[in-house]
């Protein structure tokens, strides 16, 4: 069987070369189907399955099942990037990728599957079924820009030695909370109540696994629209020429109530406060890259003079390191943070404001008892900075 796939369509397998092998890393397994004009790639594990289809001419009406190993697969085509089109040459034991008029090519080694594989033919009946009971649950939630930069805000402060692997996704915010930091995202419009609707009387969040967050990333753009099942646990999505269901693997999140968040900064009304421009205390932070020694954490010592000047600086045997901010404060005091977090944290915040004309600020209230330091950024993002030990800062 010979196929032809043009340029198009490689463009746009290119395009998304990220997402397969994101999707690969979890789903393992790879089928392909040939037909007259269609050559679709299915990846498959046990937690769900992917289907994406790739317009194509065929030389026959015949229907062809086969594997080829995933990654040389994409491998290969992306060593075609930039021709007018690619032809396949398949037949039991090898698959041949060439361009008409070169004498380039690239042969694959393939396993062929006939007609009475269920395991691969059957992979559209599957994917249809799973549509169908998680559409029927009416459970649908519109992914818009803003969502997925604060899902991506929250995504990003994931580290593999801690135990939580999800955030909690509310009606009007998000929340991510670990030992090191609790960071609450609200939205300027509200996601639609009926979403919530399955949730516990007793639950305001519906958990998301990050490997499902880093799906939606890759996908919300070509349909924002993505479909649960009745306990939140499989999502659905699909677009004009992909489709997939994913299981979410078990999602451990401990959300703190109202009286913990307080209990961990200083109470409303007391402790000092600063005010400074978000973008500038980013890029401060940067002016002390390069200079950390011997730390799990970056420490970065906050220390303000009251009606004075607010620095920050990072003390250390090897260096000493003062940096100004434009701020002043209400209180002598001082805090230290991880660097790290507090960088990711303001490098992806969004400005919701309507009235952009002045500076984002970012408004820090602490204390010298409270365990950890307020940050509030805009109207719509809250977060409690853990403060680290004077021994960690050295």
């Amino acid at each position: 069987m010979n196929i032809y796939i043009d340029s198009k369509t490689l463009y746009r397998y290119k395009m998304r070369n990220k997402l397969y092998q994101y999707l690969y890393g979890n789903l393992s397994t790879s089928y392909f189907k040939a037909t007259s004009d269609c050559l679709s790639i299915y990846l498959k594990g046990s937690t769900g399955l992917f289907r994406v289809d790739l317009p194509c001419k065929a030389d026959t009406d015949e229907i062809k099942y086969f594997s080829v190993d995933f990654g040389k697969w994409s491998n290969a085509l992306v060593k075609f990037e930039g021709c007018d089109g690619i032809a396949l040459s398949i037949n039991r034991n090898l698959v041949k990728i060439f361009v008409d008029g070169s004498s380039d090519f690239i042969t694959l080694s393939t396993s062929s599957y006939g007609d009475d594989n269920l395991e691969v033919t059957s992979l559209d009946t599957l994917l249809e079924k799973r549509k169908e009971e998680i559409l029927k649950d009416d459970l649908s939630i519109e992914i818009t820009e803003e969502i997925a930069d604060d899902l991506a805000l929250a995504n990003s402060l994931f580290i593999p030695q801690q135990d939580v692997n999800s955030i909690g996704l509310g009606k009007d915010g998000l929340i991510y909370a670990v030992r090191s930091v609790i960071l609450k995202a609200r939205f300027t419009t509200d996601i639609d109540e009926n979403f919530f609707k399955n949730l516990d009387p007793s639950e305001d969040y519906v958990y998301l696994h990050r490997y499902l967050i880093g799906l939606i990333h890759y996908i919300y753009a070509s349909n924002p629209i993505f479909n649960f099942s009745s306990d939140y646990s499989t999502m659905y999505w699909e677009d004009d020429t992909s489709a997939v269901y994913i299981t979410q693997p078990p999602r451990e999140l401990a959300i703190p109530s109202d009286d913990e968040l307080g209990s961990f900064v200083p109470a409303l009304g007391t402790g000092g406060t600063f005010s400074v421009d978000a973008e500038f205390l980013k890029n401060s932070l940067g002016f002390f890259d390069g200079f950390y020694v011997g730390s799990v954490w970056k420490p970065i010592r906050f220390e303000s003079v009251a009606n004075k000047e607010v620095v920050v600086r990072y003390k250390h045997p090897t260096a000493d390191i003062t940096k100004s901010l434009p701020s002043m404060s209400d209180t002598d005091g001082e805090f230290v943070l991880d660097s790290d977090t507090v960088r990711k944290i303001l490098m992806k915040v969004r400005d919701k404001r309507v009235d952009k004309t002045t500076p984002l600020e970012a408004v820090f209230t602490f204390d010298d008892d409270s365990p950890g330091v307020l940050c509030e950024i805009g109207d719509y993002y809250s977060i409690v900075f853990c403060k680290l030990n004077d021994d960690e800062d050295s």
